[in-house]
């Protein structure tokens, strides 16, 4: 039978299982060794099919659309160094519990250590990152051989979502001609048409994890005694916000503070808000007060998700580090503080809903003043950052002032995504409960900035909805490849750029505040801060993109307006203010 024969209907036949376990958004880089299950992929009617020249781009894309969906996207590439352009997506998905899948095309095995062109070892190339590693071998048209393709395709999707979210690898390989072949002789056409009568690839179902009733009872128990108890809530899923009632009953059941960062998705609502009665959203700035933090120790702590961003939290949380404390997990051991005297896995909705549950009826142990006091310290909190931002956005822009203004203009339903670095710590210390109704956006798996753009138009791309990205210049800078992508945008994608003229962040570092206690000078700093004096209009122009650049308030809540009154992606580039020349 002719080999190209059989590849061919072995491409179709992997395409076809795979969107049989459920793929529907498969991502393409081109290449030629990944030709058949390009084309494969191209002529599964089930699959809707992006391109994105820039494997590294494209897996945040897809990574960006599975956050969003809840499903794996597929990325398909070719051999060589095109599969490790994934590699940083792979590490963010694994550590951000995100399913991916990923199939790379390679080369023959006679190929294999022989100095044969675009060739690499690609078995396990992403390590202990990848939740499973399959290898399909070389396409064969014995039944055992297409089942086992077909039960590799619904267990890769499988693994990608169960028992721990994240990427599978899937590697193909593929020997010349790679173009498609029709089937020519009889024994081809009969293996097309068996290919074609096979029955789908299996169904699976993703089980359910949930807390034993004994630990939820245990739970309850210290939270029903615990007097000056604490809800800390940090990062959760994008689709977490059908956890919000669950979360708010608890807050209500236990009268603890509720402590809610930002991407708890629990901070930048609007209809759920009032129901929160204790909430304290500027518990970062709270707890920088030193003579408030020695004044308040809690006797109970409630961790709700990820880990929070909160430099304050993380220095109060450290001191108080044999205060019993509860963790509520979704996946992964989520407890960075090595602290936690219990963790509950499950489903964090159903793990609060039945906590709740216990706790009505008994009426709470936990002292009102306790609470009393977070309270009413978020509340002179916002009445000082309301006076400092009044007058930031006044004069220049600056990036507090940046931040607040898109804050205020977010358009109700919409995804917010944010860039790590300073554009999170900013809306962490700016956005007040209330100030939007938006899904709230980010990548702190691994905290990195690369891919924050792709990631971003992923989304928004996935949830059909207008997005906004607060970027700093530096992510900005490492992502363009990614603009090819935004020129695809058919919703309002809004890329506001904090451009401060390098990595700011880096100047709260020891190196740069201690600089003449460590001896450092200015021309070594600026190796750490990477000044730089670049503007972004050009690099929006090249890819037929909308651009503004602003450096007030005032011109800024304008652009605002015009982007999302504009179908398609805007670069907004913040010009604020810039290091000296001497790198200070």
């Amino acid at each position: 039978m002719n080999e190209a024969t059989v590849l061919t209907e072995w491409a179709r036949l992997l395409m076809r299982s795979l969107a049989d376990a459920g793929i529907s958004d498969v991502v393409l880089s081109p290449g030629s060794r990944s030709t058949p299950y390009l084309i494969a992929a191209l002529r599964e009617s089930r699959f809707r099919c992006h391109d994105a020249i820039d494997e590294r781009a494209a897996a945040f894309f897809a990574l960006g659309q599975a956050r969003w969906t809840s499903r794996p996207s597929l990325v398909l590439c070719t051999s060589g160094t095109a599969a490790a352009h994934y590699y940083p997506a792979i590490v963010e998905a694994s550590l951000a519990r995100v399913p991916l899948v990923v199939v790379t095309a390679d080369r023959p095995f006679e190929l294999q250590d022989c100095a044969a062109s675009q060739t690499i070892d690609q078995t396990k190339m992403y390590g202990h990152y990848v939740r499973l590693f399959l290898e399909t071998g070389m396409p064969d048209s014995a039944p055992e051989a297409l089942h086992a393709l077909q039960r590799m395709a619904a267990q890769s999707v499988f693994a990608a979502h169960w028992p721990d979210p994240g990427p599978v690898h899937l590697n193909v390989r593929a020997r010349k001609p790679l173009e498609p072949q029709a089937p020519r002789t009889e024994s081809e056409r009969e293996l097309a048409r068996a290919l074609r009568s096979m029955r789908p690839a299996p169904a699976v179902s993703v089980p359910r994890v949930r807390p034993e009733a004994a630990a939820i009872g245990a739970a309850v128990q210290q939270c029903r005694e615990a007097r000056a108890g604490l809800l800390v809530c940090g990062p959760l899923p994008i689709d977490a916000s059908g956890a919000r009632a669950a979360l708010l009953d608890l807050a209500e059941a236990t009268q603890f503070p509720l402590l809610a960062e930002v991407t708890s998705q629990l901070r930048l609502m609007n209809a759920d808000a009032a129901r929160a009665p204790a909430l304290c959203d500027a518990f970062d700035r709270v707890l920088a007060s030193k003579p408030f933090r020695e004044a308040h120790a809690p006797d109970l702590i409630v961790q709700i998700g990820g880990t929070p961003t909160s430099g304050a939290w993380e220095r109060y949380s450290s001191a108080h580090r044999r205060t019993p404390r509860i963790v509520l997990a979704e996946h992964g051991w989520t407890d960075a503080s090595n602290a936690a005297s219990t963790m509950l896995f499950g489903a964090i909705a159903e793990t609060a809903a039945a906590m709740a549950d216990g706790l009505r009826g008994t009426p709470p142990a936990a002292s009102g003043a306790w609470t009393k006091d977070f309270v009413d310290a978020s509340r002179e909190a916002w009445i000082a950052v309301d006076a400092e931002i009044r007058e930031e956005v006044l004069g220049p822009l600056t990036e507090r002032g940046a931040v607040r203004t898109v804050l205020e203009r977010l358009r109700p339903g919409s995804v917010l995504m944010l860039a790590n670095s300073l554009p999170i710590r900013h809306v962490e210390s700016l956005a007040r409960t209330g100030m939007a109704d938006v899904a709230v956006a980010c990548q702190r798996g691994a905290n990195g900035i690369d891919g924050q753009m792709a990631g971003a138009l992923g989304t928004a791309m996935a949830s059909n909805r207008p997005t906004t990205l607060l970027v700093g210049d530096i992510g900005f800078l490492h992502d363009l490849n990614s603009l090819m992508l935004a020129m695809r945008a058919t919703v309002p994608v809004v890329l506001v750029v904090l451009n401060n003229g390098g990595g700011r962040i880096f100047e709260r570092l020891p190196i740069a505040t201690e600089a003449h206690v460590h001896g450092v000078t200015p021309e070594e700093l600026a190796h750490v801060t990477t000044p730089h004096a670049l503007e972004f209009g050009q690099a929006a122009r090249m890819f037929g993109l909308a651009y503004r650049c602003v450096e007030s308030a005032r011109d800024l809540d304008d652009a605002l307006s015009k982007a999302y009154a504009h179908p398609a992606c805007t670069v907004i580039e913040c010009r604020t203010p810039r290091p000296r020349k001497d790198g200070s």
